[in-house]
């Protein structure tokens, strides 16, 4: 769940997603209702209004709280909302034990209340629960994702900021996984030049969940440099050279994730997902990487093959663009739409 910007901007009025939720049951067929109540449980109720100053959310570049995030593989099509809870709450301990309590109705939403333990342990392990720790978090500590139309859940959580980052990491996979070593050992290598992003669980039981480090390069530096094999696939270095096809970008623009299974440590895939922004793609230039690599990999078809004038009429954008490949080269093409 990549941020598409690093600087978050103020809060958008309450109706800026509406367009959004339009967008996603058109491509993904769930009914309006639904997705509005989903929205409704991660962003943790309606929007307060009167809130001077309002909080803010770096979800996305233009502040908006909520993402559809539509992941394409060779089978199908699948779909899920991110949110940014209590995007609203101007108090980052407020926000912060707020956002806690959102979990709890997102497994709910999302039944998966099996995963409640590996859940909670993430946010006690990762984040500092101390007031003075907690307001160095001015945009937050998690994000939360529900998937459609089917069960599970995703936590995204933000470890401290500055150097205790990559330690907050490690302790958190020596108590989720049963062999962390393979974590560990990738952790090693990213420590001296990458900035931990945060830490994800995904899943909808401690069976069927994966646990997620994501992270970004201090300064320009060869995929080699991470020693993951799967970020060096052909077809990744064909996909982020037809995102990257402006030359140099800085390397915010890049998020790069590793995927482990929670039942055994075993690394289960690799992403690298491109801020379209940072990259300076167009909305029409993103929709173009996004039919070929859907031809070329293959992908089963997207929903529609020219989504161009529903994303304009909803005035709906691609913040970021991002393939993930799993042992045996089994692609995923991620697509994350905001509202503009």
């Amino acid at each position: 769940m990549p941020s598409s910007h690093a600087t978050a901007l103020a809060s958008p009025a309450p109706l800026q997603w509406e367009g959004l939720l339009d967008v996603a049951a058109t491509l993904t067929g769930r009914p309006r209702e639904e997705l509005s109540a989903q929205a409704r449980v991660l962003l943790h109720g309606a929007p307060s209004e009167g809130r001077h100053p309002p909080g803010v959310s770096d979800l996305n570049a233009n502040g908006s709280p909520l993402q559809l995030l539509l992941s394409g593989r060779a089978e199908r099509w699948g779909s899920r909302l991110i949110g940014d809870p209590c995007f609203d709450e101007p108090d980052a301990v407020a926000r912060a034990h707020a956002s806690r309590a959102a979990l709890g109705a997102a497994l709910a939403a999302g039944r998966a209340q099996a995963l409640t333990a590996p859940l909670m342990d993430t946010l006690d392990v990762v984040v500092p629960w101390d007031e003075a720790s907690l307001r160095e978090y001015p945009t937050g500590i998690l994000r939360l994702a529900l998937p459609l139309g089917t069960p599970g859940v995703g936590l995204y959580a933000s470890p401290p900021p500055g150097a205790g980052a990559w330690d907050a990491a490690r302790r958190w996979v020596r108590a989720l996984l049963p062999r962390p070593e393979e974590a560990l050992r990738l952790m090693s290598t990213l420590a001296p030049g990458c900035r931990l992003l945060g830490v994800g669980l995904e899943g909808e039981s401690p069976a069927r969940a994966r646990a997620k480090l994501y992270w970004r390069l201090e300064a320009p530096a060869p995929l080699s440099s991470f020693e993951l094999p799967l970020l060096e696939a052909p077809t990744l270095i064909a996909f982020l050279t037809s995102v990257l096809v402006r030359g140099a970008v800085p390397p915010r623009a890049l998020t790069f994730s590793a995927g482990f299974e929670l039942r055994t440590g075993a690394l289960v895939d690799a992403k690298a997902d491109v801020c379209t922004r940072s990259a300076g793609l167009s909305l029409e230039q993103a929709v173009d990487v996004l039919r070929t690599q859907t031809d070329v990999l293959p992908l089963h078809p997207f929903p529609l093959r020219d989504p161009l004038p529903l994303l304009h009429a909803r005035r709906v954008g691609i913040g970021c663009l991002g393939l993930g490949i799993a042992p045996g080269g089994v692609h995923r093409l991620n697509v994350y739409l905001f509202q503009q």
